[in-house]
């Protein structure tokens, strides 16, 4: 018998009990909050705002579980655009900005 996976999408650093994770975990014997602690600590590196995908294997006999995060390329490329647009967006603003301040 193969052991009971779950996967979770959950924000880079900000894993907490309460849902999706702690229902998710709570389900099947798991201490959220350890999870979260362990998840926070091993993705404190990578940027808030990127979803980390996490396989979790359990063994059913002791709770006992491991886990592998993941981050795909569609997932940092969307950031890095996001980040890029807002730039230039506010790169145009400020110019806008200055040339009325010129005008008037």
């Amino acid at each position: 018998m193969s052991a009971p996976t779950t996967n979770l999408v959950v924000e880079a650093g900000k894993a907490s009990p309460s849902p999706p994770v702690g229902p998710a975990l709570g389900s099947r014997g798991i201490k959220a909050m350890d999870f979260c602690k362990l998840f926070n600590a091993q993705t404190s590196h990578i940027e808030p705002t990127i979803p980390i995908r996490v396989n979790m294997t359990i063994n059913a006999k002791d709770k006992s579980y491991k886990f592998k995060t993941k981050l795909t390329t569609n997932d940092l490329l969307h950031q890095e655009t996001s980040q890029r647009i807002i730039s230039i967006i506010l790169t145009l603003i400020n110019a806008i900005i200055l040339i009325l301040i010129i005008l008037c």
